[in-house]
């Protein structure tokens, strides 16, 4: 998504905003002031040669001058401010405040890192009640019974795991699971592109909420789908960047407006008997034609069901492990 923000956005100046939803758990001061200390040293991180070289060859969509422009970044502490915002009563405990202000080309790096450092150092200083003892087994078993049922699926933990190590047991499990049930499933790849280097995996995402959102307030909320849409196929063509979220906006706006101004799909690619009128996920995907195919969408639907669509012209379901862990 950084490619797309530089192509399209590259002077524009963005501000997260961290969300504890539940206000609960608390962090502890220790926690926080942790926390800070890690910020402070994420500048010393940097794309290595053999990632470059690696990105180039895995990752054909990302153009040269992007890759050039990944090796010389460097992340700006300063650009995150953290608050600890203690309970009443002075036990030590509290909620935190985490804002990110920057071009948005920058500020769009820190998400995901932060998330995971901040999870990771709850579970250094606040919850320390676990161990790693099982949990290899118990991503293979869930795994198994996911491939079984003939699911698609990807790895997306980075951002709410318990440490490296965790994440690196759980996908040893999922890849044994993968390995061993060949019929059925698929397991697709990880959002984590050091493992999906340090694992010879398919690095994947999707078009996430947060292009549609910037897209919406920049251009106009009216036709925003349509319009991020096209501004994201401007960017890429590949299958593997493909995957949209259709829920920004809710999935009714984006299935009746989005597909039947961008997309192309022929209505010969369905099977009246799809069943996606009935039911409710909490999430969906679309990965959708390039514009060159004509063609109508023949589902006019209020369901959330997960579905995707794609360029050889099949219909599976599919579904996130975040979200909804049943597959129909």
């Amino acid at each position: 998504m950084q490619q797309a923000v530089l192509r399209h956005f590259p002077g524009v100046k963005a501000k997260y905003c961290f969300t504890n939803r539940s206000h609960n758990p608390q962090f502890s001061l220790q926690c926080v002031e942790r926390f800070r200390s890690a910020i402070s040293r994420f500048a010393e991180l940097a794309l290595t040669v053999e990632e470059e070289d690696w990105l180039k060859k895995t990752c054909p969509y990302l153009t040269q001058d992007y890759l050039s422009y990944l090796s010389a970044y460097r992340f700006k502490p300063e650009q995150v401010h953290v608050v600890f915002n203690a309970s009443p009563g002075g036990d030590g405990f509290g909620n935190i405040s985490i804002d990110v202000e920057g071009p948005w080309s920058e500020a769009i790096m820190w998400e995901v890192p932060l998330m995971a450092c901040l999870s990771e150092t709850y579970f250094q200083v606040v919850d320390t009640d676990w161990n790693y003892v099982g949990q290899e087994d118990h991503a293979f078993q869930k795994a198994k019974t996911i491939l079984e049922a003939g699911c698609i699926f990807s790895e997306f933990g980075t951002r709410r795991r318990r440490s490296y190590a965790t994440q690196d047991i759980v996908m040893q499990g999922l890849i044994r699971a993968s390995f061993q049930f060949t019929i059925g499933g698929t397991f697709n790849g990880t959002s984590n592109v050091h493992f999906a280097q340090k694992y010879n995996l398919m690095p994947i995402g999707t078009i996430a909420h947060e292009w549609f959102m910037g897209v919406a307030a920049l251009k106009g909320y009216e036709n925003a789908n349509s319009t991020a849409l096209a501004l994201w196929e401007d960017v890429y063509r590949s299958d593997a960047t493909l995957i949209a979220l259709t829920d920004t906006f809710s999935t009714e706006c984006f299935f009746n407006v989005a597909i039947f101004s961008i997309f192309s799909l022929s209505p010969s690619l369905f099977d009246s008997h799809v069943g996606i009128s009935s039911g409710t996920w909490s999430y969906a995907e679309v990965a959708w034609y390039p514009s060159r195919f004509r063609g109508s969408f023949p589902f006019r639907t209020t369901s959330q069901r997960f579905l995707r669509v794609t360029r050889n012209r099949s219909v599976t379901k599919n579904f996130c492990l975040l979200g909804c862990l049943e597959c129909r």
